[in-house]
This record gives C-alpha cells, structure tokens and sequence, in this order.
C-alpha cells in the first residue's frame, strides 16, 4: 500500500490531496525512504514526524489491521484503516471520555450518576504531531512595533513595577544561544489548544532537567515554590504548556500525590487535552505510565482531578451521595415560563433567568433597587427544580459550597484541593471566585494563569481586575510574566497589540518568536466587500484559493506561480460575533462544495423534539433516573399520543439492545423514522452534530457540560477531519489555526451594539484582540462598506487594504444552432 494512500486513510482525506501531499513529503524529508518508513521507522518517529493519526494508520498497517472492501460494478475497492470514530479518538476533539471510562459508567451507573462524572482524569488520546518548523529570529515590539530597547519600563497587573514583583528574575530578551536554526514546534491537527506552542528548544545544559523546552520564565513558573503564584501568560506565550509542566513537576519532581492535585481549566476539552498530554509526555520520556494511565472504574486514587467548575462540583456533589440532573437549557426556560405565570410576571423567561443568575452569581449590591425582582418567583421557581430533582449550572457551585462551608479544613474531602491550579483566571466570575476561595482554604498552594487582556465574559460578571484582587487578598503572591508569543506571525501580534492598546493599562509587550525563514509572513489583510452576501462569498472563495482548488479549474486558476503554504480546510478558521451570522456564511460553503463544522451551542438544542429525543436516550442509558424517565414521558407525550406508556416502553426496549453498539448518527437517523417529528429540520441539526461523536453516552455528555468550543454541529451527514470551523469569536477561546477569518467587522457588529443598552468597547476590543491571536500565519478581516471602528485602530504598517473581487455578471446569450456545428 502506497504512502501517499495510508496517510488518506488514515487522516479521512483524499490521498492526492495537498495536504496528504504535505504530510508525505514532510515525512521523506524528515524519516527516509518510504519503504523504511513504512516498515521499520519507529511508530513513535511517525508521530512526532506526521502526527497521531499517521502513526496509528502505520501501526494497524504493519499489524495486518486493515479493513478491505472489495469493489463492485466498476467501482473501485477501499482499503480501511482507522474509522471515522478512531480518527476522532485519537485528535481529542469528539468525546470528552475514553473507551474505558464510558465501560465503567455502564457498569457503575445503578451506584453512581455518570452526568457528573465530568471531571476527567486523562485520555488515551495519543500526543501531537510533533514537526519541525523554521522560525524567524525573535523581534520584541510593543504595541507600536518598536524595538525592545525603546520601550518604557512596565509596571504588573497589580501597579508595581518589575522590578518589585515578588519572585521576578531578570530575564534577557533573547534566544537561548544553543538553539539551532529551527526550533521545535507541533504540526498542529484542528482546534488545538493555544498552550501547546513550543517553547525554545532545549539547551546541552537543560537536556536533563524535568522541564527543558521550557523558556526561563515558563520554567520559574513551573518550578516556583509558594503559597500563592499568578502567571501572566499573553497569546501563544504556552499557557498550557506550562500548566501542563507544572502538574508534571508537581508529581515527578516534588513527589506530590496525585490525589492531592485538582486543576481547573475553562472548557471540558481544555481538561480532556491537558491529561492526555501529560500522560503522552510522561509515556514518551519515560517509557513507562505515567501517574495518569491506565484503567479505571470510576475515580482512581492515583489520579489527578483535571476538569471545568461545573464538572468537578458535579462530581463533588455525587460522592457527597446527592442524585440529580442538570437543567439543560430547555428545562429552565419551561420551568421559568410556568413560575412566571404562577405570580403574573411579565418579564420574558429568558430575561428572568438572566436576572437570576445574576442574583445567584452575587452580582447585584445592596444599591440595587429594591424592586428589581420579586422573590416569590424565584422561590417558586427553585422550587420546581427541586420537584424535578434537577440542579441549574449556578446550583452547582452553590450547593457545593454549601456542603463544603460545613466542612472543616482538615476534613479529607478537601485533600484533593491541596494543590490547586486555575486556568484562564481572568474569566472566573464572583461565584466562582468564591469558590477558589473555598477550595485553597487550608490548601498549601494556589497556581493561577492567565491573561487580563483576554477577559471576555463581562456578561457573566467576569473581570479583568480578578488579578488585583487576588493580589489584595494575597500580599505575598508571586507573579511570573510570559511574554513570548510561539504561535502568530510577527505582522499578526503587531496588529494585535496595536489594537488592544487603545484599552487602558501598560503598555503590552510581547516578542513575536514564530514565523517562517523561507517566506516572509504576509501582512494582515483587511478585504471590504459591498455587502454581508459579498462577505460570505468572498470568504468561500477565499477558502477555496488558500487549498488550491476544489476542481481542476479551481487548481489551474489558484496554483499559477504563487509560493504559499499548502493548506487543508481543518487549518482555517471563520470567526464571528454571534451565532446568527453563521447561516449565510453556511450557505455559501455548501455552494462552494467546502466541507464545514460550525461549534457552539444553538437555539435549536431548546425545541421540545430536540430535547425529547435526548432525554429519551439518557433514559435508555440510565434507567435508574427518574429524573430523566419523566421530562422524557412528558416531552414525548404531544408526538406519541394515546397509549404513551406502552409505546414508550416498547421503543426503549428496542434503542436498549443497540444503544451502546451503534454511533448516535444512526440511532437518531432511526429515532427520527419512528417518532416522526413536528420539526424535522430541527433534528436533522441534531443528526448532524451526533455525527461528530463515537459513542451516545459521550455525545449526551457534552451537551450537559460542553462550552462553546465543545459543542460541535457537522455541516453534512458523513464525518471528514477535514473541515473549515465555524465559530464564535467567544467560542474560540483556546484554540488556533494556521489561518483565521475574522468576518462581519462591520460598524454595529463588531463591537456588537445592543438595542436600548450601551457597548462595552474595552471587552468588545478583547473580544477582537481574542480572534486576531487564534491566527498563526495568516489573518483576513473581512467588513463591509461601513468597516468596524477597530480596523482604524490597527497600526498601518502591518496591515494590506483590499477590496473584494465582484461576481462576475453572467450575460444569457441565444445561441446560434450554427454555433454548435
């Protein structure tokens, strides 16, 4: 079997396409012959040359693990290697639970509620592809692009000078001399966290410290002992990286038990990828298992406590031998429409919960009006959660400090919490502020990274100032600053930095330490189009030129005489500012034949068949809810009618016998057949996002506990790894791409304006600085006629204006019968 073919297989894609070519010659560069390659080079090379996928396609390959399907009627026959369920498994990005960890579930759900066995502990997930990548040399700028030499001394995020932080080591601005030309970076697959940008390379003198690849700075974060330490960590400057490093080096270097470790992070993937690369690395280096590998049945002792808010208080809340379920959106809005009715509100159920939330999250003061809200209904609203044995995503956290209020400091529910560290601090509201607080009381340290310039979620009550605070709270907190940035191009940061100087603070330095020897990296392109329809086009033309061609007259018109990278469709990015912009740009990818994955969470997820068929299938799964059998009984009873309780019976005696055999697309394919919904078009939106997901059990999870970045709709019914992503500028929070579309920087979009209701420039510009740092090499801002008053802030020395190419009128001509002869 040729190369070219195995890598196809292996990655979902076409074997003659550029990508696959990429990889290939990538690999003959970097291993030898193919027939080595094939045959002898070890598996763990493959992977660090060409990434998971490749490798474990080798292994199978060598193995005799290959599915054949012969041909029939002229069609060719298909050689198999690793399954669209595989391919996701081994990218990390379709199921927050291992194979293993979904088995224990089945056996051990009479006992234990699985909807909030959420905080994970590690994946089988194999490393990242590891490539070599040349790199400029280093150039540090400011926001105006000066030189490091020119810039003014900086003051911290708590108002000192650098001088006086606690624990600050001088380090100089440079490389480390003994690094090569080429500094190691990973070949990144799709949505890969920001974190996991290589550092500088290791020195002969760091070659066997625990933590080399690390720069100085990543390394005293790492190593720093102390009661309390917070990390400035810019854009692509490794924040994962080094939390990753630092959980490393609390286990392996300090000898801390893992049962005394709890990390934080901000989405379910965050957690789910930061376990499976410390079991990766600690597997690579050590050549053994690591603390984190292995089986399990529920929670191991051995085991570090890796997961988002919500999912470890879930967990916590479960072992204090409390049963519920969360309240899916749906749920709450049915519930808040029937408390509202009950008390005469005449505000909209959306609204309501929006203010209740914000009563729970304490953001409201004693200088609130008095007025603002009519206690009843919140009491009866509380009380139809209770009746439904149902906890909303606030009661999580609430009810968990509640319990753990009434626990003192030495009780052993608190040891996990020992060593606690948080990521993405900055975005933590009040609630959950408190709830650190809870946590690290009578703890030994508490690591916080983050970034105040990347405080998005003004609207949950987050703050920028979180950092300040802490520091009141903690007068011998130490604090680190990374401030180089291993993923965007140098024209990319400049711009950045550029824009989100216009918000007050110091001044913002990062030293740009991407980039690519062998082509200068292009300016920063703002395109303006006439209108939001010629925006979407454009973009889908544009997508359309950056992979060289759909068709062969695309390849011939988008190939002639440019040296540019070769792209696939999974190393682009369009970003937006909310959901809804997201139809027309869907419309024109499915023109263009371009393969898409639009992620966040969609109104559609709120309809009653929707939600049916969900709780439906968690029944099945779980028979012992009775939570779930009941909103199952009562959303399914307007579709089935007479006889609801024996039909019921009968279809979850049918779903029973393949619930766990066979992927949720087909499952939800049959259910649809069935039950034949009101809507169908709401449930093939489901259809298509299950598509994206192995296992039923894996897919109902993320809906309870997915962020925005997790939560994932195909824009077809069959899976390609392949795809663009589609996404809110919120939504990709983490992540990066080769090349990112910023679309809809138009005047009243971005920065969005609410009717009746001010604009918080500040956020909407760390909004906007947000989606310009997800850009590796190339980033396009694409806005209309009335551009967006941030295009005007960008330095004009790194950016290019062009205008969008018009669709050319097609002119119908009557042709002569003559003009045919």
């Amino acid at each position: 079997m040729p190369l070219p073919e195995v890598i196809g297989a292996s990655m979902g894609i076409s074997a003659a396409g550029k990508k696959a070519v990429e990889t290939y010659e990538r690999m003959i560069r970097n291993l030898g012959p193919e027939f080595a390659i094939l045959r002898e080079v070890p598996v763990e090379d493959i992977r660090k040359a060409a990434g998971p996928l490749v490798a474990e396609g080798i292994r199978r390959l060598r193995e005799g693990k290959v599915e054949r399907t012969p041909g029939f009627d002229g069609e060719y026959g298909k050689i198999g290697l690793l399954t669209p369920e595989d391919i996701s498994s081994l990218e990390g990005q379709m199921s927050f639970f291992t194979a293993q960890e979904l088995r224990a579930m089945e056996k051990g759900h009479q006992e234990r509620n699985p909807e909030t066995d959420m905080a994970h502990k590690g994946s089988d997930m194999g490393e990242q592809a590891g490539g070599k990548r040349h790199r400029e040399m280093p150039e540090e700028t400011d926001a105006s692009g000066r030189q490091d030499s020119e810039l003014p001394g900086g003051t911290d995020t708590f108002g000192r000078q650098d001088s006086e932080l606690p624990g600050k080591t001088d380090v100089p601005g440079r490389r480390n001399p003994d690094l090569s030309g080429e500094a190691q970076a990973s070949d990144r697959q799709n949505m890969e966290l920001s974190g996991e940008a290589a550092g500088p390379g290791d020195s002969k003198a760091e070659a066997g410290s625990r933590s080399a690849g690390l720069n100085p700075r990543q390394q005293e974060a790492v190593e720093r002992i102390a009661p309390s330490v917070a990390v400035i960590a810019g854009p692509g400057a490794g924040k994962t990286r080094t939390l990753t490093y630092r959980l490393r080096y609390l286990l392996e270097k300090r000898g801390i038990a893992p049962e005394e470790i709890t990390a934080v992070t901000f989405t379910n993937k965050a957690a789910e990828e930061m376990g499976a690369r410390m079991e990766a690395e600690s597997a690579v280096r050590e050549g053994q298992p690591s603390p984190l590998s292995g089986n399990r049945k529920g929670r191991r002792a051995t085991d570090i406590q890796i997961g988002t808010f919500h999912a470890i208080c879930s967990r916590f809340l479960q072992e204090a031998g409390l049963s519920f379920v969360v309240a899916d959106e749906g749920l709450q809005m049915e519930l808040a429409q029937r408390a509202l009715r009950e008390f005469d509100g005449k505000e909209s159920p959306g609204k309501f919960l929006q203010e209740l939330s914000k009563e729970k999250n304490g953001l409201y003061d004693d200088s609130e009006p008095a007025d603002r809200k009519n206690p009843h209904i919140y009491e009866y609203y509380q009380k139809l959660l209770r009746q439904a044995e149902a906890l909303d995503y606030d009661d999580l956290l609430l009810e968990t400090l509640r319990l753990l209020g009434e626990l003192p400091e030495e009780a052993p529910e608190r040891r996990c919490f020992s060593y606690l560290l948080v990521d993405e601090f900055q975005d933590i509201n009040p609630l959950q502020y408190r709830l650190v607080r809870e946590w690290s009381r009578g703890g030994k340290e508490l690591f916080v990274i983050g970034d105040p310039d990347q405080s998005i979620y003004g609207f949950r009550g987050c703050d920028p100032k979180v950092f300040s605070r802490l520091g009141g709270e903690h007068p011998d907190l130490v604090a680190i600053r990374l401030e180089e940035n291993y993923r965007s191009a140098p024209p990319i940061l400049n711009a950045a930095l550029g824009l989100i100087s216009h918000n007050p603070g110091q001044p913002r330095r990062m030293k740009a330490m991407a980039g690519h020897a062998e082509r200068p990296a292009p300016p920063v392109r703002i395109v303006s189009a006439e209108d939001e329809r010629r925006e979407a086009i454009f973009v889908a033309k544009e997508i359309t030129r950056q992979i060289g061609g759909i068709d062969m007259l695309d390849t011939d018109r988008n190939s002639a005489g440019e040296n540019r990278a070769v792209r696939g469709f999974s190393d682009m990015a369009v970003l937006y500012r909310t959901h809804r912009q997201a139809a027309l740009l869907e419309k024109c990818l499915r023109q263009e034949g371009i393969p898409y994955v639009v992620a966040g969470r969609e109104d559609f997820l709120r309809e009653r068949e929707v939600r049916a068929a969900l709780y439906f299938f968690r029944h099945v799964l779980y028979p012992g809810e009775e939570a779930s059998e009941a909103l199952c009984h009562r959303l399914l009873s307007p579709a089935l009618g007479e006889g609801l309780e024996e039909r019921i019976g009968l279809l979850v005696e049918k779903y029973r016998k393949k619930v766990r055999k066979s992927r949720p697309v087909k499952l939800l394919e049959e259910w649809s057949g069935d039950v034949r919904p009101e809507n169908p078009d709401n449930m093939k939106k489901l259809t298509d996002m299950s598509v994206l997901y192995p296992t039923m059990e894996g897919f109902l999870q993320t809906l309870s506990f997915g962020e925005d970045g997790d939560v994932r709709r195909n824009g077809g019914r069959k899976f390609t790894a392949d795809a663009v992503t589609l996404m809110t500028l919120h939504g990709s929070k983490g992540l990066e791409f080769p090349v990112v579309f910023l679309y809809g920087m138009d005047k009243g979009r971005f920065p969005l304006e609410f009717g009746g209701g001010g604009t918080d420039m500040e956020e909407e510009r760390r909004l906007c600085y947000v989606g310009m740092t997800r850009a590796r090499e190339e980033l396009i801002l694409v806005g209309g006629k009335e551009s967006s008053p941030f295009l005007q802030e960008l330095p004009t020395g790194c950016v290019s204006r062009e205008q969008a190419e018009k669709e050319e009128e097609v002119q119908a001509v009557q042709m002569s019968l003559f003009d045919l002869m």
